[in-house]
């Protein structure tokens, strides 16, 4: 009989490992970028969607009000679908809606598409840590 801190030192580190934190890293990428993208954005977008200073502010935070209004609920979907499900479907959903915002063609579209995004990220980031910390012995944590 083998608990799972066992279990773990005998399986040890490999590439199966080393593969699962590369494609973390390249998912969270999608998050990532979502939440810094509008920084590059305002600019130009300032211009061609007319944005005053309220505007900018509510562009800003789309994103992050679409995580915390989904951040419970994706860690309860987490938990019951799955993580890899959730990672899977969050992540290709999410590029997705990426790909339309980059296409809205104005404001409230935009602000809406980002809320989304911060909806369908919001999984992703929930599950992806757990996913991380469950690959690592829990003698090389604190």
């Amino acid at each position: 009989d083998v608990d799972f801190e066992e279990a773990m030192e005998i399986a040890g580190y490999g590439k199966f490992s080393a593969f699962v934190i590369l494609v973390s890293g390249l998912s969270l990428c999608v998050p990532m970028l979502s939440a810094m993208d509008v920084s590059y954005l305002l600019p130009t977008a300032q211009c061609d969607l007319e944005l005053s200073s309220q505007r900018k502010g509510l562009l800003g935070s789309a994103y992050f009000i679409g995580i915390i209004a989904a951040s419970h609920l994706s860690g309860f979907l987490a938990d019951t679908l799955g993580r890899r499900y959730i990672l899977v479907r969050g992540t290709s959903l999410n590029v997705i809606v990426y790909i339309f915002g980059s296409l809205a063609p104005n404001f409230w579209l935009f602000v809406l598409l980002k809320i989304l995004s911060g909806v369908l990220c919001a999984p992703v980031l929930t599950a992806m840590m757990p996913l991380l910390g469950e690959l690592v012995p829990r003698r090389r944590g604190p």
